[in-house]
C-alpha cells in the first residue's frame, strides 16, 4: 500500500526554500533592480541564445549536474514559455549524449564501477530487458539520481530509441514543475510580470500531481520489481 511516507521531500524541500528565499530577498533588499541589470540579456535574446541555454542544460546532463536545478534556473532565466521545451529538449539531448558515450566509450569502465553496488546492478539487470515503460518508470522513481541511469541504460543491450521513449516521457511532469518553480520565483524577484493566483494554483496542481505519479510509479516497482526496490 502507498504511504504519505513515500513522498521524498529531500527532492522538494530545497526549491521550496529557494522559493522562499526569493521572496525574502524581494521584500528585504534591492534585487529587483540587480536582477533586472543581470537578466537583460535574456530579455532580448534571439534564437541563439535560447539554443545556447539548451547546450548549457544538455552539457550540464552529461556531466552530471542535477537536472531539477537546471530546470529551476532555465525557468528563473527564460519562464515557462521557453523554458519548459528548451529545458525538456536539453535534457534528453544531454540523456542521449550520456546514454552514447557509456554505449561507446565508457562502457567497461561503468560496468566495473558498479560491481560491489547491488542496487544498481539490479537496475542494470532489468534495464537489459530493453522496456521504455521501464526507463519511464524508473525516472518517476528516486532508485536511482538521474544522470546515474543515463550511464548505466548506455551500458546495458537497451536499444536507444526505447531509452529515448521512456526517458522523454517520464521528464515532462517534474520538468514541467521545476521550470514553473523557476518562473514563479522570477515572478517573485519582480523581474517578470506578477503571476497571479492562477498561476500558483496550477504549480500547486502539478506539485501534487508530480508526487502522486511518483508514489504511483514505486508502489509499481514495489509489486512487480521489489529486487529494485531493495537496499
Amino acid at each position: 500500500m502507498m504511504a504519505f511516507r513515500d513522498v521524498h521531500w529531500k527532492e522538494i524541500l530545497p526549491l521550496l526554500f529557494l522559493v522562499m528565499a526569493v521572496f525574502v530577498a524581494r521584500v528585504c533588499l534591492p534585487y529587483a533592480e540587480w536582477l533586472d541589470g543581470a537578466l537583460s540579456g535574456f530579455h532580448a535574446m534571439d534564437w541563439r541564445g535560447i539554443l545556447g541555454v539548451g547546450a548549457v542544460v544538455a552539457f550540464g546532463v552529461i556531466g552530471c549536474a542535477p537536472a531539477s536545478v537546471l530546470a529551476v534556473a532555465t525557468g528563473f532565466v527564460l519562464g515557462f514559455g521557453w523554458g519548459f521545451p528548451v529545458m525538456w529538449g536539453g535534457a534528453l539531448l544531454g540523456a542521449s549524449g550520456a546514454f552514447a558515450l557509456s554505449r561507446f566509450l565508457l562502457r567497461e569502465r561503468i560496468r566495473r564501477r558498479i560491481e560491489g553496488r547491488p542496487r544498481i546492478q539490479r537496475v542494470e539487470m532489468a534495464l537489459s530487458r530493453g522496456s521504455w515503460r521501464l526507463v519511464a518508470l524508473l525516472r518517476l522513481t528516486p532508485v536511482v539520481p538521474f544522470f546515474v541511469l543515463n550511464y548505466v541504460s548506455g551500458a546495458t543491450r537497451m536499444g536507444v530509441g526505447a531509452f529515448q521513449v521512456g526517458t522523454g516521457l517520464a521528464m515532462l511532469p517534474g520538468t514541467a514543475v521545476y521550470v514553473s518553480l523557476g518562473a514563479g520565483a522570477r515572478s517573485i524577484a519582480g523581474t517578470s510580470k506578477a503571476w497571479g493566483w492562477e498561476n500558483w494554483t496550477l504549480l500547486g496542481i502539478g506539485m501534487v500531481a508530480t508526487m502522486g505519479a511518483g508514489i504511483w510509479a514505486r508502489g509499481i516497482v514495489r509489486e512487480h520489481m521489489p529486487e529494485l526496490a531493495e537496499r
